[in-house]
C-alpha cells in the first residue's frame, strides 16, 4: 500500500465538503495559501447567493490552512482534481457570445460590452497578479477599493454603492476562477434575439 502523503492545496484548486463537521460548509475555489508560520489560505465560495432574485458573490474568507489539511486528513474535504465546469457564457469567446445574443442593428452583444465594461471596472486592481494577492488582506482590499471608486466617480451614484459594485465585481472574478470571462452577467439571455413570435388567428 502507497503511504498517505499531505498534499497542500494549490490556488485554483477546489475543495468540497464530504462531512457536516468540516471547517468548510460550501465548496470553495482556493485563492492563496501560506504554509508555515503564517498558516493561512484564502478561500472564495464558488456558489453565488441569490436575494430579491439578484445573484451575488460572497468575499474570501481567510482560514488557518492547519485546520482545512486536517480536515482533508480526516476525509471530511476533498480536493476536487477536475475543478468546476464554468457557466458556458463564462468560457465563451466574444465571438461566441456575439453568436448566440447578437442583437440586429448590434455589432456587439449586450453581455460581451457588458463583460468588458466590468473587467475595465476592476482591471487595475487585477492586472498584476502580485497586487491582486495584496487584495486578499481585507484592510488593503477595502482601502484600494475606496481609491478605485474615487476614481471612477462621474456622479452618477454615490461612492458607496460604487464601492459595493467593485467588491462584487471582484468577488464574482475570484470565484470564477480569476478570469475576464467570470464576470460574463448571469442575465445574458435577456439580451439574446428571442424566439420568433406566431401570430394566432383571433
Amino acid at each position: 500500500m502507497m503511504p498517505y502523503i499531505r498534499r497542500i492545496p494549490v490556488p485554483g484548486e477546489i475543495i468540497d465538503q464530504k462531512h457536516k463537521s468540516a471547517c468548510l460548509a460550501e465548496t470553495c475555489r482556493v485563492l492563496d495559501v501560506h504554509d508555515g508560520p503564517c498558516n493561512r489560505i484564502v478561500v472564495i465560495p464558488v456558489t453565488p447567493r441569490k436575494s430579491k432574485g439578484r445573484l451575488y458573490f460572497v468575499g474570501p474568507c481567510i482560514m488557518e490552512l492547519s485546520k482545512v489539511l486536517n480536515d482533508i486528513d480526516q476525509h471530511w474535504l476533498t480536493i476536487l482534481l477536475q475543478g468546476v465546469t464554468p457557466r458556458a457564457d463564462a468560457s465563451a469567446k466574444d465571438e461566441d457570445l456575439d453568436k448566440k445574443y447578437l442583437r440586429r442593428g448590434q455589432e456587439m452583444s449586450n453581455p460581451r460590452l457588458d463583460r468588458a465594461a466590468r473587467y475595465a471596472i476592476i482591471q487595475p486592481l487585477v492586472a498584476d497578479p502580485e497586487n491582486r494577492k495584496l487584495l486578499f488582506d481585507p484592510q488593503v482590499r477595502s482601502e484600494r477599493i475606496a481609491a478605485r471608486a474615487l476614481e471612477l466617480d462621474d456622479g452618477k451614484r454615490t461612492i458607496a454603492r460604487t464601492k459595493k459594485m467593485i467588491a462584487e465585481l471582484l468577488n464574482q472574478f475570484w470565484a470564477g476562477g480569476s478570469e475576464p470571462g467570470a464576470l460574463t452577467p448571469f442575465s445574458g439571455a435577456k439580451g439574446g434575439r428571442g424566439k420568433p413570435r406566431i401570430q394566432k388567428r383571433k
